[in-house]
Parts: C-alpha cells; structure tokens; sequence
C-alpha cells in the first residue's frame, strides 16, 4: 500500500469560539423537506410522534419529566385538543428548568404542536411569545438557537400570521424591539431571519404597515437587526430576490421619504439595498427592485417637494455606487439621467445631486455618456460650484468619459471660474493636474491663466486664503514658467513676519524669520536649547543648520562642536547609516575642550538627544559618550540628565509640543460611512463617496500644508526615561556622587510612602543603577534603602529578586556575602533546583542564622508566588516548601507573615472571643484565591511547625470565607440557586490558578477554597482547641448554608461535607456536628436521598456515617451526644435509598451497595417501625436469593443479619399460613443450600431461631437446624462433629416420621447441602440416607411430597451431578436411582428406570458409572449411549441429568484412561442425536468454550464437538419464506427450558429449582407443555440459529489459531460441513464456501504437520460432499495459493484430492470432472511448464518442502487422471495448456516435457470408461 508521510491526516475535530458556531446559526430554510410529510392515523398527532422520537435521544431531566406527564395528555389528537392548555403549561414549566440539551427537544415538541393546533393556542400565544424571548439573550448553544428560530418561526407561520392585524404585528415587534438590544449581534441577525420570513407570508395589505413598524425601530438600537429582516425577506435562492420584494422595498423608500429621522431610515435602506446588490446576479435579477426606485424617483421629481427630491437622489446613488452601478440597466439609468434637466439647482439640493450625477455617470456606459452625460454637465456649470465639484470628482473616479465629455467644459469656463471663484477653480485645476489632464490645453489658455496669476499674486497679503491658493499653484508650477519670480517677492514679505512661534502656534498658515543677518551664538543658542534635545530628527537638524550658518558667530569650540554634531545629524536614521552615525556619536566627545562649557552642554544636550531616537544600536553608543563626557563635565551633564529624568519620569516632555492644528488637520476627508458587517459593505460606493467628501468640503490645500509640517518622529518617554537610568548606570560614580539629589527622587517614586507603585521595568532599571554603587551604606536614607531592598525579594518576578539581591550585597555584610553564589543559584532559572536540593539550615552558623534565614525565606517566598510552568507553580511550592522543613519553628512564622502581609493590614487585635471582621479595601479577589492556593501547600507541608501562628490563620481564614458569602449573598437576590457543583469546578480550577472572569464564579471557589481549608485544619495531625472560632464560623459561613446542604451536594462532595467529614476523624472534633447546630447532621443524612445524588456524595456521607460508629463503638459519649440522636433519621434515608434499588443486584454488589449493606447491618438493632421493616424484607428476599457471582456471600450474611432485627418488627410473621411467612420461611429454607462459610450458616441458622420466636410453631426445627449447622468452639472453621452426627440419628431414625411437607423443606436444601460435602463421608451418607427418607414418603404419600420433589429435590440433585467430586456424584447418583426404583408414578424418573437393568446389579447404569473397576464404567456409558439411541430418554433428561455427567469423563487421556473417555466422547454424540435444538446449541457452545482454554484436554473437547456436530439430526433442507419466519418468536418459545439452557454456557453451579412458596401441581405426562409452532418457523428458527450462531462460531474457532493448534482444530471442519450440508441450497453454499477459504488459507502454513492435515480433512470434505463441491473446492485454493512455493503446495494439494475421490469406492460417485478440467490443467501446467516448474529444474535449486520436490510429477499424473474421468468434450480443453507452450517455444528440454506429458494423456484417455473406439480422437 502506498504511504504518504508528508501528508499530515485529516483533523476530524476543528475548534469554534461560541461567536463562529453564531455566525452557521440560520433558520432552517422552508425549502428543505417539510418535517410533517410522514403519514398519520386518523387520530395521530405530530406532536406525539416526536415527543416518543425525542424519548430515545434525549436525556435532560427536564424533558423527560416533561415527556412522562405529557404523554398520557397527548396520546391522541383528540387528547391533545383536550388537554392542550394543560401541555403548554408543563411546557412553559419544563422551559423554565431545561438546559440547552432539554430545549432542542422542548423547542422541537413545540413546533409540532404548533402544526397541529393552530390558532387553538391563539390564547397562551402572548405568554408562549414572552417566555420564548426570555430565551433569546442567554449564551444558548448553536443548535439549541436553531430549534428556538424553528419555534418562533412556526409560532409566526401557524398562530400569528392566520389571525394577524396591524395592532397585533405591532405587539409582536414591540415585545422583539424591548429584548433584542441585549442580544448578541448575531443572535439579531438570525432573529431577523424570521422576521424576515414573517414579512413574506404577510398579505400585501399589511406589508406596508409591518414596513413602517420595522423602519421606525431602526433609530433605536436596532439598526442592523432591521437591515437584516429586510435582506432576508427579499433575498431567494440562485442569487434571485423573492417575490414579495418589490411590496417591501417601495413602501421602504417611501417610509424614508417622509421620515423624520432620515439619517437613520437612509442608512437602513443603503445597508439593504448594498446587501441585496451584492446577492444579485445581474441586472436581470435586481429588476425588481431598480424597476420600483426608478419609478419611485420619477414620481418624487413630479411632485416639486425639495426635501424629498434630496432624500430620493440619495437613495439612487446607493443603487448607482454600489458595485460601481452593474446592476442597474442601460435603460434605468437613461430614465434617471433624462430626469436630472428638471431638478432643482439649489443650495438644499446642492450635495444630492453632485451624488446623483456621479454615482450615475460612473455606473454608465459610453452610450449613456453621450446622450445624456454632456447635458448633466451643461446643466450642472450652470451653478458652478456644482459643476467644479462634479468635473473634480469625476476626474478623481478616472471617468471613462472624462476626455470626451467634461474637458470642453473646463477649458471654456476656467478664465471666467478665476474671477468667480478663484479658490474653487484653482483647487480643480491643481487635482485636474495630478491626473494629468490639463497637459492637452492649448497655449493661449496657458498664456491667459499665467496672466491671472501674475496680476492676482502681484500684491501679497498673509491670509489663509492666500496660502491655500498658494500652495495650487505651486503644484500647477509647470504651467507657470514665470512663477520664480513671484516667490521671491513672497518670500521677502513673509520674512518681516514679527512673532514667527506663535504664528506657528496658531495656525498652519505661518511663517518663520531671522531678524538680522547676523547673530551671536549665545544669543540664538537660549532659544534653540530645546530644540536640540528634541525628539525631531527634523527638527534638530535644522536647528544645528541654523547654528552653524556663517549669520551666526560664536566661539572656535562650540563652533567645532556644532559642525560635528551637524555632521553626525545628517547621517540618515536607518540600518544602512548606523554604523556611520555610532562612530560620529564616540567620537564627539573628544571633540569638547577642557574649560569649555558651551560645547560640552551642546554636546551633552545633542548626546542626551540620541537617547530619544528609536534605533536601538544609537543607544548604547550615546551612553558610553555621556560617560566620557562626564569624567569631565561631570556636574553639567548630571544636572541635565537629573533634569531630563525628572521630565520624563512626569510625563510631561514633548507632551504638547504639537499645536493644536496639527492634530485636528491630520485627517483627510474620509467616508463618513463605516460598517463592520462585511454584507453593507461596499468598495465602489466608498471610493465615490470619499471622492465626493474631498470636493464638498474643499480642503484639498489645508491638508496638503498641514502634511508638509508634520515630521512623522514618535516620541517613546517610556523607553527614554529607561535609557536615562541606564546612562546613569554608566555613570554610576556620577550618581553616587549626586545621591542626596537621587536617592530622595527615587524614594519619591517607590518608597513607602509613595503615591503609587512603580512599574516593574521601571524599579529594574532603577535597581541597576544602584546594584553598581560601590558605598551603599554612604548614602542618604540608607537604612530605608535596605529595607526597600529587603522587601524586594519577595517579589514573584524572578529579574527583580535578583536586582534586588545584588543591592542588598552591595552592603558587603558577612552572613550574606560569604553565600553569594549559593543565594545567586536558587534565582538561577535552570539550576535553583539542584541549589535547593542542597540547601541546609542546620550548616548555617549562629552568628549569620538571622540574617541569611531571613533573606532565603524571603527569596523562596518570591519564587513560590511565581506561575509559570504546566502546573502554575504546583510543583514549585512543594519542593521550597519541603526545603523550608528545615528552619526551626521560629523562624517559619516570617514566612506566614509574608503570607498575611497583604491581606491582614489593619485587623485589630482580639484577646478574648473571636470575631470576624470585613476585610481591608483594596484585596483583589485574586490575592484571595492566591493566599488560600499557597495556605493549602502550607498546611500540607509544614501544618503542625506553625501552630502558634494558627489563630492570625484562622482569624484571616474566616474573615475571607466570612466576606465570600456576604458577597454571594448579596447577589443572590436575582438567583436564588447556588449550584455548588460548579462552585466546586470553579475550586478546582482555581487550585490549578485557572483565572476566571465571572465575579460570582471566583467568589464562590474563594468560599469553597476557604472551606476546603479550613477542613485542612482538622486533619493536621496534632489537637486543636477550635472552640474560640466556631462559633463565629458557624453563625456567617455554616449555618446559612445547612437548608440547601442536600441540595448542593448532589453533583459531588461540597468543602462544607468535607469539613463535616473531617470532624469525624477525632473523637474530639466529632462533637462540633451537634454542639453549635443540630441540623449538621440530619442533613449530612439527607444528602443520601437528594434527588440524582451521585455516588461519590453518597460514598462520603458512608464514610462520616462509619467514622462515627467507629468513634462511638470507643466512646460512650459520642453514642449518647452525636450518634443515637439522629439515627432514626439515619435509617429512614438508608431505607428509602435500598427502596430505589428495586431489587437491582447492580446496585447492591458494587462498593457502595456492599458498605450501605454492612451500615445497615450494624444499625438494625435501632429499628422500630414494622412497616420499614417489612419493606426491607421484601427488597432483600429477591437479592438473597440470587447466585453468589451476583449478590456476593459476605453481602447476603450482613443481609441475614438485618433479617434478625427485622423479624420481631413484622406482625405478620406470626401467622403461619400468612404470605409474608410462606415467603419468608421458603428464603431461610433455601439459603441453607447456598450458603457455605462458617460465618454464614450461623448467621442463617441465628435469623431461623428469631423466626422461630416469633412463630413457635417451629422452634423444634430450628433447634435441629442449630444441631445440623453447629460448629466447634475450640477450632475455627471445624464443625461441630459431635452435635451434627447426633442430629443426624435422631432425624434419621424417629424425628423424620413426625415431619410435615412443610417441615422438610429446610431440611431438604440443608442435606442437599451436605451431600456436597467432598471431604466428610459420614456428613454425605447421613444427608443422603435423609434425602432417601424422604423419597420414600413421596413414594408412599404423593400429593405435596411429590411436587415438592419436582421443584425442590430432583433439581438439587441434577445441580449436583454436576459437581467436579467424583464421590458427591456418586452419592447422588444413589440417591437418584433409590428415587427411579421407588417412585413410579412419576414419568421423569420412570423413563430412567431402563437403567436399573431390572434389578441386576452388575447391569445397573447408577451403580456402575462410578465403579472402581475402569471396564464396567465403560459398559455403563455404552449401554446409556445405546438407550439413548433407542430414543428411552427425553431430551431435557439426556440434557440435564446424563450430558453432564459422562461430560466428567471427556477430560484428557493423561488423567483418565483412554478407553472410557473415547467411550464418553461417542456417547456424547449418541445423545447429541436425540436433543432437542437449544440444548444441542448449548452443548456444542459449551465444548467450544471449553476447546478454546487451552489446556491439556483440547484435544478431546474438539473431538467431543466433532462427534456432536456428525449428530446434527434438524432438518433445514426447505427454503423457509419471510412471512414465515416472523413467527420465529413463538418459535422460539417451545421447549423454552431448553432454549434457555442453550443460551447459556454452564459454570459452577446453576440454579434451576423454583421457589418453593410458589408450588405447583406438574402434569405426570412424559410431554412438556409447548405452544403450537409449525414446523416451517421451527425450520426458520434453527436455520436462523445455524446462519447466524451456530456455523459462524465455529468457523470463526477454526480461523483464530497458531501453528501449534492447527493439528487440533483443523477436524472441527467435517463437522462444520456435516451441519452446512442440512442447509438449503443458497445458504449452504455461502457456508461451505467459508469454510473451503478458510481450509485452503491453513495450506499456506510452514508446518508440512499442518499441510498434510488440512489436505486429508479437505479430501474427506471433499468425499462428503459430493462432485458437485469439486470446482468450488478447487478454485476456493487457487484463489488462497498463487504464487512461488504456494503454486507447488496447490498442484500436490490438487492432485491428493484427485487421488482421493477417484480410488476405492468413490470413484464410482466422482466418475466425471469435467467441471474441473480448466482449473486442474492451470494448475498442472504451472508447475510443469511455467516460472514454478523452471525454478525447481534449475540447477542448484534445494528446498526442503516435500511439495516443491514432486509437485512437477503431481502435475504429469493430475493429467493423466483428468483424461480417465472427463467426456470427450473436455478434452480439447484438457489439452488447451500444452497447444499454448507449443506455440510458444520449440526448445529440447520442454518438447521432451510434452512428449511425456502427452503420453500420460494418451494413457489416461485409454482407461476412459466415457470412451468407445468410435470417440477416440484424431492424432
């Protein structure tokens, strides 16, 4: 198979956020396949229907208890009219409580029942409509959104459409309009879907209205929403609209036309008409809606209205933008443009129509351009703002018809336009430029415009105005070739400007100037100070210009300086010019002379400068400059770094140093439309209405002037003031030096009294500078500073503790310098956990203890509060916590004050009774969370070394669960259900430091957090004194929460219950469940019977319930305080929760049904009521009566126990012939012989002595039974023999004969229980000389005796035979053949009575299967085998009483002598004839089980099977009809005994006896009863069994084994084919054909053991089936051999199957193979004369395969056998092969092949019986 590595497999499973699944959220569309197609009966209902297809998909408890009270309303249509108000009641209800898996299937019940009751739920229509959109604003599933669309679509379509009015429809909008704003958006763009659907199924008529309802919304809110009801009612399949479209749209249009908020009704009607284009094919499809604005528009110009002509000419231009007008038609827009000579050419109309003829124009093509474009601009000049701004924008838009049409226009109207409107007309000619369409103006037009501007730019004057048109003609530059010489004269007046900065300060429009042509550099040098500490690039260069100009003198040095700085400035400001500008920046310092002040502050300001230029290389370089301009100018450049750092750490530098103009101009014109919905969205009608915002606000050249002046440098103070520090740390002798000046700043910033925290990058930097000072302890505040830098290293940012570890060193103090490495490895990243590994506290000398400790604890406290890594510091925690171990106990208490540090700020001190106290403002809810994940890992670890800081623990610990249920509390008004099972999730997760956003979420995990601390405490392990803090804990945490405690702990165990379970580890902890609230414990018990409890609640509240009966089985007090008060409330919830098992085995042998048992057991000496107690009884007698691989023993002895509490309790075991106590009496009777163990029988034989003292009756009989059971006191486990065998005389020999029925029952099962005994021959003999006693009443009395026999005894011992012990069987066997001779009425035993041989000892079957001599039990299976034959024996007796016991004898020949375990393995067969079909089944599904173990004796268990399956005697041979086999179930149940015991494989023990209080009289006959069935269903039956069991389980057994199982397997196959062969034709052959496939895939085996096996099996397979198998056969093993040694296996395979069937007495019956010559000849002729056959005559070929050596001579001779048996007609094709070698190859050695080849024929066709001398074919 080909294989493909580099494709990576496909992802099944792709993952959507809740807003993507919104987005494939629709309604489902009306043109699938309506869901009410399915035929109904005359009183069937669609809604019940579904509701019975939902019950088997649905699991919500809210819809099944919906389902269960809604069906018995709804089982009819008439039912469902009937009942309908009561349906939507238990609805609305079931709605109220369902999840989102429960509304799918309430939502979809709905819909039907909308479907079939129609306007009948008119009435509830309003609630339904309301609590339906209660659903709407919750975060609902993507499916569970469909089904609720589906439901309101269906709500519309069945209820309100039919019987809707204005005033209705207007309702139903209102109750939408009030909840859709608090949806989602994309929950509204599906709602709109169905009111889009709404829309279509209105009648015309009330379109309108529902038109204007929507529209007027639109200003609310809705605005999308309503676009979306509009788009979806008129879109329709194949990019169509629908039909109902044109009745939209036009009243749409027209709503608009006279709205009084028209800004919002226009751009509802742009965003649908933009969506609907987009959906449209072409203009063809959009007709509808062109057609109805077009006429629209011609009636609105009629009518002379100008607000209305504005609103329909912008309503056009959409259709004529979007998609650049495609879907508007030539003749649509002819009839628009042939409107415009008639609009109105006024102000109003102004900016509609430049948007009309634009969009209009643009959308046409040029046959529109020539009719009618040249009269939209002859009309348009005629005002001619309009006209400029229509040539501007149209040239903007690259109008096709541009050149041809507008040019004219402009050249014709320029000269007089200059005059009109100078500025309007040179903004046009300055953008007609930019696109290069004035190049074609001819040159008086030049001539005439360089004479306008000459004459208006003759005198200037300084306005605004002026600059703007200023600035158009500077672009119309190549136009002007005169224009030099006015800019010269315009320039010298600018520069007599007087204030240049404040001009530029106030407008854009300014100037700047220099008032004398020379300067002194001091002078000019104060007021360019800032400019070279700018961040402008621009800005600086031109000041450094400025300065080295030759107009401005100053000294040699700062000249020098300048002209340096200059050339460094020029250098540019990107990757390519680095290197050059960090070589000019090192080498300007060396430029500064020593004294000079001037240059050095130049230099130090321009250096300082580099550091604000956002190139990273510069820095460093400006860095090491300042640093060696320092070391000589120390305190200039200190004062302006110092300065510099102030202003930046302020945030106040270059903060305005824009001007305000700059800021508002920097926008251009834009759209003043945004959409964030891609479908009202539209790139062609954005460009226009861009174009056209340009051309109407005229500000082309404002903007043009405003962008020049920007510089575009960004200004980061953040990484600045980084850089200043980092200078500073260059420098850091210059600080030191200056640190009364820093150290104050500094303190100013991050000290203790500092107004707000510093960022963290910030305190880094600062801590860098002081890590490098050499005297810390010289410094101002140095003992503040220490304490700051102390205080640091708990902080979680690993970078910082190692910042502020270096400055604490810098104070050199011995403790910590002489640990410096070791201090600095535990905040290595990679190797603090070797470093911890080794640390050691008990190394650490007394004098440095204080010290070291104090900073390694606050060092490990840092890093536990770090979150990185997989588990979020879990693992972290632990280790630094286990390291911590090794502080003494008083050094840990630093680490819980770092702990409460935050938190416990300002709680007053309280000696006496605790009180909780609200916690400080300003704790986070994460500190919280934080504080009580780490108190968790503390306790664990180190919980019992602080226990003086306990009560500061405990007192935070409360005030913070304290203050989480105040505040959940709070905000619990709105929801009054707390689901504690999420609280728990929420711990959970927040334990793992999982944030969560829900405020009540993380209040709740704080709450339960707290708890699961609390209960922390308890379970540390040492004693506590808690009193002082309970009960302030119960009164605000506790106790509020005990009403809902089973409520809330059904999901899983609360904190609260785990608290509660912690109490009862300690006898002195478990008197707080009852001391400061008696309602802790009756609700811990409740908890066991809340509704759906979950059994790790339930196993919970068993361990608390154990712990205490543990506690109070040591201490009184807790008996008489905690336990006994409550138990009668313990016993009713352990009660009603075994009263919902129902009896279920399941739920009482696993681990929580098996402990519930054992509390029960141990209470029941506390119960008191009767009818409790006989409820209990009647749940625990169908459990007891269960098998042990059921109901395990140890479980029964505990119920038995009960039983002796339950006994006294239930009057009506008084009464004797009362149905409790027949029942009762019959479980105790049975379970003597189930029961086994010591501890068992005597809790049996304890609980028949109670019963006895309530009913004396048969106090005699439980004395024997104690007498029979009793065991020894002295040695454990050993009876009692001494009390046994004198109870056994005294039943034997007197006490028997004064026995009633009754009385023996016990008895009975009591000796069948003995008899079993492998061990005790005298307990066997007394049970069976007892058992005997009562045969022979039941010879003598019959009646009640006998049917007790029949249902108690007789299937006890059929039990028994099947027992392994060869002397229980015996014993049994004796017994069974006392009862055959002695009770001859009854005709089961009577049919055995053959076996007793007349009385002749040596011949009795009973006597001589277990004799010693091994010969007599060999005669005694064969004589059973041959009555058996004789068909003596039914087949339920042959099944149950003899298969079973000769099956003890097919067991391996190792352990058994050969002969009679081949004489077992024939009687099995034998019998196998004469069995009924489910025993038959049994038996050979039990041997088959048993051959598949393994073990010595498979071997003869497949033999067993072989001789089962050669006695396969069902009849299959007719083909059975279809109509016959659906009676196959009553079938099915005849012999139902035997069906059942076929179904099942026997193990151990079975359990076939009834109970005996249900006995009953049993007809004598011989016949079981059986329900008619006729033998064509009895045929279907079996076949069925046989296709689809039986034949497929042994073909699979033969399929499923190794080499070594081959030899044992491999026979199994001629049974298969003697059972395939009863089948009918058809079926057979599927069968057979299996069976060969599998067969000749065993001839691919190595072993030659193996092949010759399967050879000979399929020669007798093919003897048993005849020649018509032959060909199947053959190519059945060419299909599974063909190629290399296979062909050779399959040519000497081939030929033994030839051999076979053509020798001794079979070939008469395979006289002719034609059907196999084609076949045999290919196979022959392969190995004879082809590839196969070469490679073995090849020399120096060896194999040790005894196929491959003679499989060439196989082949000659399969040849010569075809030739004897085949009629002339096949010879030709016998001889086929050899004619195709012949024509193929001449050579010697293959013709001398052919020759013998042919001679073998020739001899073959000789001994032909099908030939006469006549027939003999031509050579």
């Amino acid at each position: 198979m080909d294989s493909h590595p580099e494709e990576r497999p496909a992802k099944r499973f792709k993952h959507q956020s809740y807003v993507d699944t919104l987005r494939e959220v629709h309604l489902p569309s009306a043109l699938k396949q309506t869901k009410f197609d399915q035929d109904l009966g005359e009183t069937g209902s669609h809604f019940h229907e579904a509701l019975l297809h939902w019950q088997e998909l649905n699991l919500a408890p809210a819809f099944l208890k919906f389902a269960r009270d809604a069906d018995p309303l709804s089982a009819s249509m008439p039912l469902l009219v009937h009942n309908w108000q009561e349906l939507v009641k238990l609805w609305i209800g079931a709605l109220d409580k369902s999840d989102d898996e429960g509304l799918k299937a309430l939502l979809d019940l709905f819909q039907k029942l909308a479907h079939d009751l129609r306007t009948t739920l008119a009435p509830e229509y309003p609630r339904v409509l309301k609590r339906l959109l209660q659903l709407l604003p919750r975060s609902l599933a993507a499916e569970a959104l469909t089904a609720l669309l589906a439901t309101f679509s269906a709500l519309f379509k069945y209820v309100l459409v039919p019987s809707i009015d204005s005033e209705l429809l207007q309702q139903a909008w209102g109750a939408f309009r009030d909840v859709l704003p608090q949806c989602h958006p994309e929950v509204q763009r599906a709602t709109a879907e169905v009111w889009g659907a709404t829309l279509r199924r209105l009648k015309v008529s009330l379109r309108e209205d529902a038109v204007r309802i929507l529209a007027s919304s639109s200003n609310e809110g809705l605005g999308d929403a309503c676009a979306w009801i509009f788009v979806t009612a008129c879109k329709s399949v194949s990019q169509t609209v629908h039909t109902a479209t044109p009745s939209l749209i036009a009243p749409l249009v027209r709503y608009h036309l006279g709205s009084e908020v028209p800004e919002d009704s226009f751009t509802l009607i742009r965003r649908v008409l933009t969506a609907l284009i987009h959906h449209c094919k072409g203009p063809e499809q959009f007709s509808p809606i062109s057609d109805a604005v077009v006429s629209l528009f011609s009636e609105t110009v009629k009518e002379l209205d100008e607000d209305k002509i504005c609103r329909i000419l912008d309503v056009v231009s959409v259709v004529c933008s979007v998609r650049q007008g495609s879907r508007m038609s030539h003749k649509q827009l002819s009839a628009l443009l042939a409107e415009y000579a008639t609009l109105p050419l006024t102000e109003k109309t102004h900016a509609s129509l430049l948007r009309f003829a634009t969009s209009t124009l643009t959308a046409g093509e040029m046959a529109l351009w020539m009719a009618h474009g040249r009269k939209v601009l002859e009309r348009s000049w005629e005002r001619p703002i309009l006209g400029i701004e229509l040539t501007g924008a149209l040239s903007d838009l690259s109008w096709g018809g541009w050149k041809l049409v507008a040019s004219s226009y402009v050249s014709s109207n320029t000269h007089k336009l200059l005059d009109s409107h100078p500025a309007r007309t040179l903004e046009l000619l300055a953008a007609l430029q930019r696109e290069k369409r004035l190049s074609d103006m001819d040159i008086v037009w030049k001539q005439r415009f360089q004479t306008w501007v000459e004459k208006t730019f003759a005198s200037w004057e300084h306005t605004e105005q002026n600059i703007q048109m200023l600035e158009h003609v500077l672009e119309l530059s190549n136009l002007l070739p005169a224009l030099p010489k006015l800019l010269v004269s315009i320039i010298g007046e600018t520069l007599q400007a007087e204030e240049p900065r404040s001009e530029y300060e106030a407008t854009y429009a300014n100037s700047a100037r220099a008032k004398s042509p020379e300067v002194a550099l001091d002078i000019l040098y104060d007021s360019l100070k800032p400019s070279l500490l700018s961040h402008s690039h621009v800005l600086r260069l031109e000041t450094l210009r400025l300065l080295t100009s030759p107009l401005v003198r100053g000294p040699e040095g700062a000249t020098e300086v300048l002209k340096k700085a200059l050339q460094a400035e020029e250098v540019s400001i990107d990757v390519q010019g680095v290197r050059e500008r960090v070589l000019r920046i090192n080498r300007l310092p060396v430029v500064v002379k020593d004294g000079d002040q001037l240059g050095a502050e130049i230099c130090a300001r321009w250096l300082i400068a580099q550091l604000k230029v956002n190139l990273r290389p510069l820095w460093s370089a400006a860095t090491s400059a300042l640093s060696v301009l320092s070391s000589r100018f120390g305190d200039l450049v200190w004062g302006l770094l110092f300065q510099e750092l102030q202003d930046a750490s302020s945030a106040t530098k270059d903060a305005a140093s824009d001007p305000a103009w700059v800021k508002e101009g920097v926008e251009e014109a834009a759209d003043d439309v945004w959409e964030d919905e891609r479908s009202w969205r539209d790139p062609s009608a954005h460009k226009v209405r861009t174009a056209l915002a340009r051309w109407l606000e005229h500000s082309s050249a404002e903007h043009a002037i405003i962008k020049s002046q920007i510089t575009g440098d960004r200004f980061d103070a953040t990484t600045y003031e980084t850089q200043l520090l980092g200078v500073l740390e260059e420098c850091s002798s210059l600080a030191e030096k200056h640190n009364r000046d820093l150290v104050p700043y500094f303190l100013s910033l991050a000290g203790p009294d500092a107004a707000a925290k510093l960022p963290r990058y910030k305190l880094s930097a600062w801590l860098k500078l002081f890590s490098k000072f050499s005297n810390p302890n010289a410094l101002r505040s140095t003992d503040t500073m220490r304490a700051l830098y102390v205080s640091l290293l708990e902080h979680p940012d690993r970078a910082l503790q190692r910042l502020a570890l270096s400055c604490l060193l810098t104070y050199k103090t011995p403790a910590l310098v002489s640990h410096e490495e070791s201090l600095r490895m535990l905040l290595d990243e990679t190797k603090w956990r070797d470093e911890l590994t080794q640390l050691d506290f008990a190394q650490f000398e007394a004098g440095e203890r204080a010290e070291l400790v104090n900073v390694i604890i606050r060092l490990l406290f840092g890093m536990m509060l770090e979150r990185k890594g997989r588990t979020r510091g879990a693992d972290r925690r632990a280790a630094i916590l286990s390291s911590l171990a090794g502080c003494t106990d008083e050094e840990l208490p630093l680490l819980v004050d770092l702990m409460l540090q935050p938190i416990r700020r300002e709680r007053p001190a309280q000696n006496a009774e605790f009180i909780i106290c609200p916690l400080p403002e300003g704790i986070s809810e994460k500190q919280q969370v934080g504080f009580l994940t780490l108190l968790g890992d503390l306790l664990k670890h180190l919980g019992s070394r602080i226990v003086s800081k306990w009560p500061t623990l405990l007192e935070t610990l409360l005030d913070l669960v304290a203050s989480a249920q105040a505040s959940i509390d709070a905000q619990r008004d709105d929801n009054r259900q707390d689901d504690d099972a999420e609280e728990d999730a929420v711990a959970e997760e927040e334990e793992r430091d999982i944030e969560t956003t829900s405020p009540s979420r993380t209040l709740r995990s704080i709450r339960q957090l707290g708890l699961k601390r609390f209960a922390d405490f308890f379970r540390a392990p040492i004693t506590y004194d808690f009193s002082r803090y309970l009960p302030e804990a119960f009164r605000a945490c506790i106790s509020p929460r005990l009403p809902s405690l089973d409520l809330e702990n059904t999901q899983s165990p609360s904190a609260l219950l785990d608290l509660f379970h912690s109490w009862t580890q300690r006898s002195q902890y478990a008197a707080y469940l009852v001391q400061y609230d008696d309602r802790v414990l009756p609700k811990i018990y409740d908890c066991l019977v809340a509704t759906n409890v979950k059994p790790a609640v339930i196993s919970k509240v068993f361990d608390i319930v154990e712990q205490l009966q543990a506690l109070s089985a040591s201490d009184a007090t807790i008996l008489d305080t905690v336990f006994k008060p409550h138990v009668s409330r313990l016993l009713s919830n352990l009660s009603t929760l075994v009263t919902r098992s129902k009896g279920n085995a399941a739920a009482v042998t696993d681990v929580l049904g098996r402990r519930q048992i054992a509390i029960l057991s141990e209470l029941a000496p506390y119960l008191s009521d009767g009818v409790q107690a006989k409820m209990l009884l009647e749940l625990f007698s169908p459990l007891l009566r269960k098998p042990h691989k059921t109901v395990p023993e140890k479980i029964k002895v505990d119920m038995t126990t009960i039983l002796c509490s339950l006994f006294p309790l239930i009057q009506d075991l008084a009464n004797a012939e009362s149905d409790t106590y027949v029942k009762t009496y019959s479980l105790l009777s049975q379970l003597f012989q189930t029961l086994r163990s010591r501890q068992a029988r005597i809790a049996l034989v304890k609980a028949f002595t109670r019963l006895a003292e309530v009913q004396p009756s048969i106090r005699s009989l439980a004395e024997l039974m104690d007498s029979l059971n009793a065991y020894s006191v002295k040695r454990l486990e050993e009876p009692d023999f001494d009390r046994r065998l004198e109870a056994f005389t005294v039943l034997n020999e007197k006490l028997y004969l004064s026995f009633s029925c009754r009385d023996w029952l016990p008895v009975i099962y009591n000796m069948l229980s003995f008899i079993q005994d492998p061990l005790e021959l005298t307990i066997r003999s007394n049970a069976a000389t007892a058992l005997k006693r009562f045969i022979d009443f039941v010879a003598e009395q019959q009646g009640d005796y006998e049917e007790t026999f029949l249902k108690v005894l007789y299937p006890g011992m059929k039990n028994g035979l099947r027992s392994k012990t060869e002397l229980v069987r015996a014993e049994l066997l004796g017994v069974l053949s006392h009862a055959v001779a002695r009770c001859v009425n009854i005709a089961s035993l009577q049919e055995m009575r053959v076996l007793l041989a007349g009385g002749d000892e040596e011949a009795n079957f009973f006597n001589n299967i277990h004799h010693v001599q091994i010969h007599r039990r060999t005669r005694a299976i064969r004589r059973l085998a041959e009555y058996a034959d004789q068909g003596h024996l039914r087949s339920t007796t042959l099944a149950e009483v003899f298969i079973p016991l000769v099956g003890n004898y097919v067991v391996s020949t190792d352990v058994l002598d050969h002969h009679l375990v081949n004489e077992a393995v024939l009687a099995m067969g034998q019998m196998a004839k004469q069995l009924n079909w489910g025993a038959y089944y049994a038996l050979v599904q039990r041997y088959l089980k048993l051959a598949k173990q393994k073990d010595a004796s498979e071997r003869v268990y497949v033999r067993a099977i072989v001789a089962i399956l050669d006695g396969f005697h069902f009849p299959m041979e007719e083909s059975v009809k279809e109509d016959e086999v659906v009676d196959m179930a009553v079938a099915d149940a005849e012999g139902s005994d035997e069906a059942a015991e076929g179904e099942e494989v026997v193990e151990g023990e079975k359990k076939t006896e009834a109970n005996p209080e249900t006995l009953t009289r049993i007809d004598e006959t011989p016949q079981v009863t059986e329900r008619p069935a006729s033998d064509a269903t009895k045929v279907a039956r079996i076949q069925d069994a046989v296709n689809s069991r039986l034949l497929p389980s042994l073909i699979s057994y033969l399929e499923k084994r190794d080499e070594t199982e081959d030899s044992l397997r491999i026979p199994v196959a001629t049974g298969i084919v003697q059972i395939a062969k009863h089948l009918p034709r058809e079926q057979r052959d599927a069968q057979i054909s299996k069976l060969l496939t599998v067969l000749s895939q065993v001839l691919r085996s190595k072993s030659q053991e193996t092949r010759d096996l399967a050879r000979e099996t399929l020669c007798r397979i093919a003897i048993s089936l005849g020649p018509d198998y032959l060909p199947l056969m053959i190519r059945e093993m060419r299909a599974a051999l063909l190629r290399g040694p296979h062909l050779h296996v399959l040519a000497y395979s081939v030929h033994s199957v030839l051999v076979h069937i053509t020798t001794g007495d079979h070939a008469t019956t395979f006289h002719t193979l034609d059907d196999c010559v084609n076949d045999v000849a290919a196979v022959s002729s392969e190995v004879i004369f082809g590839e196969s056959g070469k490679d073995v005559q090849s020399e120096g070929f060896k194999t040790k395969m005894r196929e491959v050596r003679s499989s060439s001579s196989k082949g000659v001779d399969s040849f010569a056998l075809l030739a004897k048996y085949i009629t002339p007609p096949k010879i030709s094709s016998l001889l086929l092969p050899i004619r195709n070698i012949l024509q193929e190859t001449e050579t010697l050695k293959v013709m001398q092949q052919v020759e013998e080849l042919l001679r073998r024929i020739a001899s073959g066709l000789n001994s032909n019986a099908h030939l006469v001398p006549t027939e003999t074919p031509a050579s």
